[in-house]
């Protein structure tokens, strides 16, 4: 017997322990083992705890802290978590791919199932005749016997299916039009591009349940649930909540779809000889043949499915085991270790037989307890249906027997056990709940809002929000924080214009006119999880941004900062009579269409906003009002000049005369402007060129002649800033000795390469220097030759791996330390004004494109939180495959995967191309926020050391996310063949002789930052670049050979650059390093 039991209040938890429990549970998480605490405690444990390989004790006591809901005992009970739709049917494919499973099953159903109030259960599925196939209702209990296969369980059970993680904002927008046969009555239905999708997944999970179901057709009789479609999703409906109603239950259907997949997939056997990672799985080939006619995009989104890969480590239903005489009295129980190799986490009962055999100690008890609750928290439980339940254990208890429990559960019977934790607990009552003093508003990013002082007998005023305080106070406080964040960024647009450059600032300006809504990051305010809760911005999906502000047009809040190139938007602070907020979450209000264009604009009622806008419209007017602006060609002219100049002293170390001479008698050719545009990165159509021809711009191109020159003549003493006779020389710069070299404990990507390389040269002088013909005379100049390159590659290799850490000590503002991989990028920074905290310098990095890390010592953070797991896996694709934007579009999709990792900002902190495909899709400022913690993978690190040994770390992408985030393709190099006695995987999967090569939409990291085209900066010639290679993927018409994925070889030529790029950002390199050890010694 199954039972199934959906007790969504945590508090019911403990009531139903106390009622129905005597005995203590022990819980294994199996994706959680830790093997060296097991290995230590095995020989003491016993064979149960070692068929388990148990790591840690937690007591079923401690389960009111968290969201596992409780199931009424039985031989095997199924423990549910709310909160992922997919755990579910993770756990019945494989307790139902056990040959011989027991079949009976009552399903218990509890009043939270069917409130309207919560997202996770919207409606009662119940209501249709075709749901009640082989069903009876009686007093809220379903019963089934003598059914083969869950198919008829999964029909009834019925979980939210969150398509691509989005709630239910993404079926709001309706569209509502004329119909051709009803009059001009409004029509309300699904948006027709997500129709389209929904589709696309019905069929695909059609032909992969026919073609798995034609498989095991000769070994068991197969039902499967009707289409979602029948619940009318792609059709018009006259009223709007109707419409939202069949929207709703479509949705939550297709995880009956998933649930009969995910079993069919357990239930096909693999080949005798099935090799892991050699060959596709048997239920993959089979579903891969029934959609081969489709598109090669959806044979990756079958593949990267995540319910179909079980050796994730991702939340999972757990399993309540009983004791070992109830599992040798059913034999067709599947054993305890089949569920641990299966990662299904396992709770058993503790009773005498375990209790006799050799178990943890009370200190390891202790630790496990602690582990799980490090301390006392509130008594005050939030409720997975959004109510605050707090008060003595009694009266929660009567609230709960109040409730007709009666019409939806039965007694247990046989049941012997009873909660010794709580058999007593009426005789504690639980004291009021503790709140905490008050807080202090922080800068922005961790603004907290006031905590009230205790509260011991006034009652808790109108509905409980935020932290527990009341709407008022919650809206106060949010409001506080809002102004105490405006106020400090406003000061914060001030510091960034003073440094801005001429072409900055005219950005800033342009978009201030024309406000982006789709390029923009979008931040929606509100409370964050933490303890004590923060008001604090979090950036949407780049799919859900127009549709965000769309939404938010009604609201008080909705601004854009031009400077940041960001929207903020949040809720009004006002309350209404009735205690709600004055923000309208009703269906109905969503559908209204915008009207007037007004609806747009910025209404926040703070003066905050208005000083912002009396702020930029001055400088707007000061802007246009420039007595030396009144010409396109001296405007051009200056813009030129401004620009010019700020890249050679900031990046080159150029120090302009005073005065400036009159007249510069050298010549300058045609070469000399070419050289010099490639090596600032202009376009010759962006620029001035007659700049060039003045005595300052013959300065500019006489300096940068010295980088561009065959010869190592260095620049005159007096222009340069590395010189020690220099009126602006770096020598006394005291950023310069704030300097520390580090290294990094991982070679760079590129260098695996260079060092196989190396390793072969190394081979061939050996077999060279063995010859019997060559005397030992020469043999010992080939050994001595042969170490002589050994120590420089090394030595390259050292210098390749070099950091440039900033320690500013006492002075510090933030626990992290700038560093970048560069001496030139160093320099860079020192030469920056000394009033910039690290925070602004490390701003002023990412505008500028370049690679830079947060680095923090790794004994100062605490484990990083557990951060969900996303599908790595490459996608492929067949050798004759011609790409199509629907591949692009799968690519975007797997974009926005990755970039909801915590850390994300690994992309951020790279630089490159690959900054410039994270920069949609997540706040900026997440760049020098510093590292999220200490990660379990060592691939999830940036790691580098400093010469005492002590290590320092950020956050890190692994080398496969990093392609994943280019837009790999793996393309086996064999032929396809596509005749019908042959599945596609079994063929052309593998290639000749396994060889596959790799396309990509982008150039990797490493392979753009050793090209010519990387000047260490995003440059105006590879924005270029990148243009041109975006607009030919979206329009078939433009640059033909930008328009699909290409090789690597293939990006190495396009990216080689201009000779006299690479020998500038060469010598820029050697003379900065050289210039560092002159000051600091050695590095």
């Amino acid at each position: 017997m199954i039972r199934f039991f959906f007790a969504v209040d945590p508090m019911k938890l403990e009531h139903y322990l106390a009622q129905y429990g005597s005995q203590t549970y022990k819980f294994n998480s199996a994706p959680m083992v830790d093997r060296a605490s097991a290995a230590r405690s095995n020989s003491r444990r016993g064979s149960w705890w070692s068929e388990e390989k148990c790591d840690a004790t937690r007591l079923v006591t401690t389960l009111s802290t968290s969201s596992l809901s409780l199931i009424n005992p039985g031989p095997c009970t199924l423990l549910v978590d709310t909160r992922s739709p997919y755990s579910l049917f993770t756990v019945l494919g494989k307790v139902w791919s056990f040959q011989d499973f027991p079949i009976t099953t009552s399903i218990w159903v509890s009043p939270e199932l069917y409130s309207a109030k919560h997202e996770s259960f919207l409606s009662d599925p119940f209501t249709f005749d075709e749901a009640m196939s082989g069903f009876t209702r009686e007093s809220g209990i379903i019963h089934q016997t003598a059914v083969a296969g869950p198919h008829y369980l999964l029909r009834t059970l019925h979980v939210l299916l969150r398509h691509y993680s989005q709630k239910l904002q993404t079926f709001k927008t309706l569209s509502g039009g004329r119909s051709r046969w009803s009059g001009w009555h409004r029509e309300f239905i699904l948006q027709p591009s997500i129709i389209n999708k929904w589709k696309n997944i019905e069929d695909v999970l059609g032909d992969a349940v026919e073609s798995l179901a034609k498989l095991l057709s000769n070994r068991m009789w197969i039902s499967e649930p009707f289409a979602p479609s029948e619940w009318k999703y792609d059709q018009p409906h006259a009223d709007y909540s109707l419409a939202l109603e069949h929207i709703r239950q479509s949705r939550d259907w297709f995880a009956m779809r998933l649930g009969m997949l995910y079993w069919l997939i357990c239930k096909t056997p693999d080949r005798p000889k099935y090799a892991k990672g050699m060959e596709p799985k048997r239920w993959f080939v089979h579903v891969l043949c029934a959609i081969r006619n489709r598109k090669q995009s959806t044979w990756d989104a079958v593949r990267r499915t995540p319910m179909l890969m079980p050796e994730w480590q991702s939340e999972r239903v757990g399993l309540w085991l009983h004791s070992s005489e109830a599992l040798t009295s059913n034999t067709k129980q599947p054993p305890v270790e089949w569920f641990i190799r299966s990662a299904i986490p396992v709770w058993y009962r503790w009773d005498q037989r375990e209790t006799r055999l050799p178990g943890p100690s009370s200190e390891e008890l202790q630790m496990a307890s602690t582990w799980i609750t490090p301390t006392p928290t509130s008594t005050r439980v939030e409720s997975s249906l959004g109510q605050s339940v707090s008060g003595e254990l009694n009266s929660t208890v009567a609230r709960h027997e109040d409730r007709p429990w009666s019409l939806f559960c039965e007694e247990p019977q046989n049941v012997e056990f009873e909660s010794p934790a709580m058999a007593d607990a009426s005789a504690h009552p639980i004291e009021p709940p503790v709140i905490e003093p008050p807080g202090v508003i922080e800068p922005p990013g961790v603004i907290e809002p006031p905590v009230i002082a205790p509260m011991q007998t006034t009652p808790v005023p109108q509905t409980l929000a935020s932290g527990g305080l009341s709407l008022e106070e919650e809206a106060n406080a949010a409001k506080k924080a809002w102004e105490t964040w405006l106020e400090q960024h406003l000061e914060k647009h001030k510091r960034m214009e003073a440094t801005w450059s001429e072409d900055k600032k005219k950005r800033r300006l342009e978009r201030e006119k024309q406000k982006p809504r789709k390029r923009a990051v979008v931040n929606v305010w509100g409370w964050d999880d933490s303890q004590p809760p923060r008001y604090v911005p979090t950036p949407v999906l780049k799919s859900l941004r127009e549709e965000t502000l769309e939404g938010y047009w009604h609201s008080a809040v909705r601004w854009y900062d031009s400077y940041c190139d960001q929207w903020h938007c949040c809720n009004d602070w006002t309350i209404s009579e009735n205690g709600e907020g004055s923000d309208d979450d009703d269906a109905v209000s969503m559908a209204n269409e915008l009207t007037s264009d007004d609806r747009m604009q910025i209404s926040v009622e703070n003066d905050m906003i208005d000083t912002l806008a009396v702020s930029i419209s001055r400088s707007t007017s000061a802007l246009q009002s420039s007595p030396s602006k009144n010409k396109p060609e001296e405007l051009k002219l200056e813009l030129t000049q401004r620009e010019v100049l700020r890249i050679l002293m900031g990046f080159f170390g150029f120090v302009p005369p005073l005065p400036v001479p009159g007249t510069i008698n050298e010549a300058m050719s045609e070469k000399d402007l070419r050289g010099a545009l490639a090596v600032l990165g202009l376009e010759r159509e962006s620029i001035a060129t007659s700049f060039f021809s003045t005595p300052l711009g013959k300065l500019c191109l006489l300096f940068l002649r010295s980088f561009t020159s065959p010869d190592n003549e260095k620049p005159n003493f007096e222009h340069w800033d590395l010189s020690t006779d220099s009126r602006q020389s770096l020598a006394y710069n005291r950023h310069v000795n704030s300097i520390r070299t580090t290294l990094s404990t991982r070679q760079r990507e590129n260098d695996k390469e260079k060092d196989q390389e190396r390793k072969k040269r190394e081979a061939a002088k050996v077999n060279e220097r063995t010859d019997n013909n060559k005397r030992s005379s020469k043999r010992k100049k080939a050994n001595k030759e042969g170490e002589g390159e050994q120590r420089k590659d090394e030595e390259e290799d050292r210098k390749k791996r070099t950091w440039y850490m900033f320690d500013f000590g006492n002075a510090a503002t933030v626990p992290w330390h700038l560093a970048v991989p560069s001496a030139a990028a160093a320099l860079y920074v020192c030469r920056l004004p000394n009033s910039m905290t690290e925070e602004e310098v490390a701003q002023d990095l990412f505008e500028e494109g370049m690679r830079f890390h947060t680095l923090q010592r790794r004994e100062n953070l605490d484990r990083a939180p557990t951060d969900k797991q996303v599908c790595t896996l490459v996608p492929v694709r067949m050798s004759d495959h011609i790409f199509e934007k629907d591949d692009y579009d799968h690519y975007l999709g797997q974009c926005d995967s990755l970039l909801q990792l915590r850390r994300v900002r690994a992309a951020l902190l790279r630089g490159g191309y690959t900054q410039q495909i994270a920069l949609g899709s997540m706040a900026h400022n997440e760049a020098w926020r510093g590292p999220c913690g200490i990660h379990d993978d060592e691939d999830h690190m940036f790691v580098v050391k400093d010469s005492a040994g002590v290590e320092y770390i950020d956050d890190n992408f692994s080398r496969v996310e990093f392609e994943i985030l280019s837009g790999v393709y793996s393309i086996p190099t064999g032929t396809p063949d596509r005749s019908s006695n042959k599945l596609p995987t079994e063929s052309s999967l593998t290639g000749k002789g396994d060889q596959t090569i790799k396309r990509s939409w982008y150039p990797f990291p490493w392979t753009f930052e050793v090209s010519g085209e990387d000047a260490k900066r995003w440059t105006e010639h590879t924005d270029s670049l990148w243009t041109k290679c975006y607009n030919a993927i979206l329009h078939d018409d433009m640059h033909q050979s930008l328009r699909n994925p290409i090789t690597i070889e293939e990006w190495r030529n396009k990216l080689r650059g201009f000779p006299d790029t690479r020998r500038a950002m060469k010598k820029l390199e050697l003379w900065s390093r050289a210039f560092l050890e002159e000051q600091l010694g050695k590095l």
